[in-house]
């Protein structure tokens, strides 16, 4: 896409690259919330915060924010815990945020 900004094919790379980034971050969420169930919270947050830090502005962001939010709870992190959960209700409002509840 970059050296052939104007390549027939250029429009089709952009949405094959979306397409991957996409499904790099969801396997981020699902490694985090595999993390979540056996009970990693440290291991869930960094997933969690790999996946925003590199993955910036996919859909896997909402699902991250709310293992972040529910790993901090867990692990009494109550700052750090409203930090992530005021972020998931100013972007996604309408997010199931409780999927992540420490007893799922």
């Amino acid at each position: 896409m970059k050296n052939f900004p104007n390549s027939r094919y250029a429009a089709d790379a952009r949405q094959r690259m979306t397409f991957l980034r996409n499904n790099l971050s969801r396997y981020e969420v699902h490694v985090a919330d595999y993390y979540m169930r056996r009970g990693g919270y440290v291991a869930a947050i960094n997933r969690a915060k790999y996946l925003i830090e590199h993955y910036p502005q996919t859909p896997a962001n909402a699902d991250a924010l709310a293992i972040l939010a529910t790993a901090y709870r867990t692990l009494g992190e109550t700052a750090l815990a409203a930090d992530a959960e005021r972020v998931l209700k100013l972007n996604f409002p309408d997010h199931p945020a409780d999927r992540w509840s420490a007893g799922n």
